[in-house]
């Protein structure tokens, strides 16, 4: 309970982050690309364009949205990784943020 807080926060904060990337997908690309600065230039914008086209639009990720990432992170986890959807997700946190933030 005591993390509830911080974890808004955190929802917010990723949020804001999502709005700002596909409102000014330019601006994000040179704020990551800043901090990617040994990668191969065209190794990077095929990475940034890939990420931003699946970027999510909301914070209320999908299960589907889920098992995604899980399946895309277990390619070098071992032992794999598999959380229920209801500790990864805070449903009411992120109503409220696309609320707050995206008008949604």
């Amino acid at each position: 309970a005591r993390e509830r807080p911080l974890l808004a926060k955190t929802v917010r904060a990723l949020t804001w982050a999502m709005k700002f990337a596909h409102e000014n997908p330019d601006a994000a690309r040179r704020d990551v690309r800043a901090e990617f600065k040994e990668v191969q230039e065209d190794d990077f914008n095929m990475a940034f364009d890939s990420v931003l086209k699946d970027l999510p639009t909301t914070p209320l990720l999908s299960p589907a949205q889920i098992d995604g990432t899980e399946t895309m992170i277990n390619l070098t986890e071992s032992p794999p990784i598999k959380l229920p959807y209801s500790v990864v997700v805070v449903p009411d946190m992120a109503l409220e943020a696309a609320a707050q933030i995206l008008g949604k």
